[in-house]
C-alpha cells in the first residue's frame, strides 16, 4: 500500500500546481480588465461594457477554484472539539468519515452541476454574449477537484495511521 503514495502525491503535485497556475491566470485576467475599464473610463470618457461583466465571471471561477484549493489543504473552518478528545484511531475514522461526507456531497454538486449546464448553455450573457455554460462550467470542475482531494486525504490519513501502527 505504502508504494502507492508517490504515485498519488505525484499525481496530487501536478493538479495542484494545474489549479494555482489557472486561478492566477484568472486573477491576472481580473486585474487586466479592471485597469482597462479604470483607464477607459477616467482616461478616455469611453466604459468598455463587457469588461465589468467578464470580471464578475473570472471572480466566481477564481472563488469557487479557491475553494477547491482550500480544500487540498485540509483548510476549511473546522470545529476540533470532538477530536481533542479521542485517540488517534478514533481521530482517523472521524476524519475519514468526515472526508466521506464531503466526498459523497462533492459527487452530488458535481453530478447536478453537470445537469445545471445543460440549462445554462442555453443562455447567454447579456452584454459580453459568453455563453453561461461557460460561467457555470466551475461548479462540476471545482467539486469533482473537491471529491479528488477528499480522497487523497483520505488515502494519506489511512497510509499516515498504518507507518504509525508499524513504528510503534
Amino acid at each position: 500500500m505504502e508504494r502507492i503514495r508517490p504515485i498519488i502525491k505525484r499525481v496530487r503535485d501536478i493538479m495542484d500546481v494545474t489549479v494555482n497556475i489557472v486561478a492566477v491566470f484568472l486573477f491576472l485576467i481580473v486585474i487586466l480588465f479592471t485597469t482597462i475599464q479604470i483607464l477607459s473610463r477616467y482616461v478616455f470618457q469611453f466604459p468598455i461594457a463587457f469588461s465589468d461583466e467578464i470580471s464578475r465571471f473570472l471572480f466566481i471561477w477564481i472563488s469557487f477554484l479557491g475553494a477547491a484549493m482550500v480544500m487540498k489543504d485540509n483548510s476549511h473552518i473546522r470545529l476540533d472539539i470532538i477530536s481533542e478528545k479521542l485517540s488517534p484511531l478514533g481521530v482517523l475514522i472521524l476524519n475519514i468519515f468526515i472526508q466521506v461526507l464531503i466526498f459523497v456531497f462533492s459527487i452530488v454538486v458535481t453530478a447536478q452541476g453537470l445537469k445545471l449546464l445543460g440549462i445554462a448553455a442555453k443562455q447567454v450573457a447579456p452584454v459580453s454574449r459568453i455563453s453561461m455554460g461557460v460561467v457555470y462550467s466551475v461548479i462540476p470542475f471545482a467539486f469533482f477537484l473537491m471529491a479528488v482531494y477528499s480522497l487523497f486525504h483520505i488515502v494519506f490519513a489511512v497510509l499516515d495511521y498504518q507507518i504509525g501502527e508499524t513504528q510503534s
